[in-house]
């Protein structure tokens, strides 16, 4: 199943070539429903990043999710939608709030397993 992930966060990111065996290069159009899911270090606790990320996810409308602090001062998200708009919300972590010094955004593309009602901050 990881070999799956590694092939389809390849294949969506425009390379299947280095998805290794097996991989099927799918077309992912802006409007196909997606999912990231992020860690992000840096000092992204205690400035406003997860109010900031849902106000984000409202603003460009169409994301569902939920974001949340980690014990190990690191910032998580899940975000589901049309590609594009996650493409965007996922650009904008690079970044963050102006009170923000991000270092570090890891992504992984994964299914769409869960249908979320809205984007909001998990305690």
């Amino acid at each position: 199943m990881k070999g799956s992930a590694f092939a389809l966060s390849a294949c969506v990111l425009g390379s299947c070539a280095d998805a290794g065996p097996g991989a099927e290069k799918k077309t992912i159009t802006s409007t196909a429903k997606v999912r990231a899911h992020l860690l992000i270090s840096g000092r992204v606790q205690g400035v406003g990043f997860r109010a900031s990320t849902e106000e984000e996810a409202q603003r460009l409308g169409g994301i569902t999710g939920w974001v949340k602090n980690l014990q190990d001062g690191r910032v998580e998200a899940v975000i589901q939608g049309p590609k594009d708009k996650v493409d965007a919300l996922v650009k904008w972590c690079h970044k963050g709030p102006p009170t923000a010094i991000v270092e570090k955004v890891e992504v992984t593309w994964e299914s769409t397993v869960e249908d979320f009602k809205d984007f909001r901050t998990r305690f």
